[in-house]
């Protein structure tokens, strides 16, 4: 039977390094019976790669109210594009990490949405998921806001995060998989730990293509290995102080970053909490 994929991240699993890695392959992809389409709708400040965004993003009337028949148009005129290349194609790959936050909070009906089209499609769905160690998760989070964020959030402290945190589904990854098995079946949930060591050779590209029963050979082209490079232990915390010297210019904090960048640890998923953060974090996960 014909099969979609959707890759569904978590955040901060290198979804956005496998989203570039499958449009650069989509040839090689395609010639193996993977189908990764690109669709033309663009999102502000979403990468043009996220291609199951349409399954989350809202859409806005002129008065900037949603408008869920575009919505509806939106999904419908995808999800025909879809079920038209099954018949030149086994499987369709989508992808988009805000999905496994979203079919949680804001999209709750999705996996059921999903689950009716494929009957009435004949097709099956099968859900792909990294999940990484909770704690590093947070951290690569963390690391976010003060690699990326606005101006009050790039020199937010490890505790002002982690309390400003919504628990639930972010760290409850029982929760959020039952969930999806409620919809689609517990045998239709691929899930990969997350970390190098866990990795097929060591290798996100290599793991994510074992999916599909491909292996990462010379035919396949990675033109940036690391496409949102983190930092981890210290060096994010002397990053968050650098971004709060109020003379520092955006030239400093990229040369700063750069060379913070080059002194990280390897695999900050292998670093041990320290007491006060896995106190913090034991009260979150409560």
């Amino acid at each position: 039977m014909k099969t979609l994929y959707i890759h569904i991240g978590c955040p901060k699993t290198a979804t956005t390094s496998i989203q570039y890695f499958c449009n650069e392959n989509k040839e090689n992809l395609a010639k193996h019976g993977v189908y990764f389409p690109v669709f033309e709708q663009t999102y502000p400040d979403i990468n043009p790669f996220r291609n199951a965004h349409f399954l989350i993003a809202p859409q806005y009337d002129k008065n900037g109210k949603i408008n869920i028949l575009e919505e509806k148009k939106l999904f419908r005129f995808n999800m025909d594009h879809i079920i038209h290349m099954f018949s030149k194609y086994d499987n369709v790959l989508l992808s988009d990490e805000g999905i496994w936050y979203a079919a949680h909070f804001k999209k709750r009906d999705l996996w059921e949405t999903l689950r009716k089209e494929s009957l009435h499609n004949a097709f099956k769905i099968k859900i792909i998921v990294y999940l990484r160690r909770q704690d590093a998760l947070l951290n690569a989070m963390w690391n976010q806001k003060i690699k990326k964020s606005k101006k009050r959030f790039c020199s937010m402290t490890w505790e002002e995060f982690i309390h400003t945190t919504p628990s639930a589904v972010y760290l409850d990854y029982a929760e959020g998989l039952n969930e999806i098995a409620a919809e689609l079946g517990s045998e239709n949930i691929i899930v990969r730990r997350y970390g190098k060591r866990y990795f097929k050779n060591h290798s996100i590209y290599d793991d994510f293509l074992d999916i599909f029963g491909l292996a990462l050979t010379d035919e396949y082209t990675i033109s940036t290995f690391e496409r949102n490079a983190r930092l981890s232990g210290n060096t994010n915390e002397i990053q968050r102080i650098l971004n709060s010297v109020p003379s520092a210019s955006q030239k400093d904090y990229t040369f700063f970053y750069h060379m913070l960048s080059e002194v990280t640890s390897e695999d900050p998923d292998k670093e041990k909490l320290k007491h006060p953060a896995k106190t913090i974090l034991s009260k979150v996960l409560k």
